[in-house]
């Protein structure tokens, strides 16, 4: 089976809007995204990393992962699936 590939992008989003309370609710529970900035205040803007398939492309307001942080995305989407890289 053939899998899709992917690239790391990395967006930041308002610290009170419903989107982003949605983006925190699906990182607490495991699904698409990881945060960045977990230790951010409660008026930070959120940062969060997520898989974007390489046919798509980055949207406007993303940018890509750095290769230290991709590096680190990696680790952190292994762990979330019980596994190592």
């Amino acid at each position: 089976m053939k899998t899709m590939g992917y690239k790391w992008a990395l967006s930041r989003y308002p610290a009170k809007s419903d989107r982003t309370r949605k983006i925190l609710e699906l990182a607490d529970f495991g699904v698409g995204y990881h945060i960045i900035n977990k230790s951010r205040g409660k008026s930070d803007d959120v940062i969060a990393a997520f898989k974007l398939p390489v046919c798509n492309p980055l949207p406007l307001e993303c940018t890509y992962a750095s290769p230290a942080q991709i590096s680190s995305l990696d680790r952190m989407d292994a762990a979330r699936r019980g596994g190592r890289i």
